[in-house]
């Protein structure tokens, strides 16, 4: 990230919300790359504090990890679904476009309700696990998938 870009697109954020008519207090990460700006009209931007990553990191780690784990079961479904074609190569069904669609959808199956709690540990300066909320259930998902590949073989957590 350069100070350009960043300062173009929040302008660019500030009129579309503007235009909206909503209202946005934006955290940002407080690095030479984001400038304060001054004339937004709807955005108001909050740096975090100097050598706080420690403590933020928590909820970073949290939704990435969701969001990671929703894009790979989307991308191993594919590969199934592709194998499950006759004549059709998994590396067929894969392109920059595709892989667009994933992350789009992998960050709207992020729950609410994980960010939000993702953000009530980093504020309360508390070490969770990464995105328990992810774990248990969609662990399963996975195991399930990789057995329709290798009915053969048994997968475990952590291989």
């Amino acid at each position: 990230m350069v100070s350009d870009i960043f300062e173009t697109w929040v302008r660019e954020f500030d009129t579309c919300m503007q235009r909206q008519q909503r209202n946005v207090l934006l955290f940002v990460d407080n690095c030479p790359a984001h400038p304060k700006i001054t004339g937004l009209k709807v955005i108001k931007l909050e740096f975090t504090p100097p050598n706080t990553t420690s403590v933020l990191q928590p909820m970073d780690q949290g939704i990435i990890r969701c969001f990671k784990f929703h894009y790979r079961k989307l991308v191993l479904q594919c590969t199934i679904d592709s194998i499950d074609q006759r004549g059709k190569k998994p590396e067929e069904a894969t392109n920059v476009l595709q892989a667009l669609r994933w992350v789009h959808r992998a960050w709207h199956l992020v729950k609410e309700t994980t960010i939000a709690h993702c953000f009530q540990h980093a504020f309360k300066n508390e070490q969770t696990s990464s995105a328990e909320e992810c774990n248990e259930i969609q662990l399963s998902e996975i195991e399930s998938l990789f057995q329709t590949l290798h009915p053969e073989e048994t997968v475990t957590p952590g291989e």
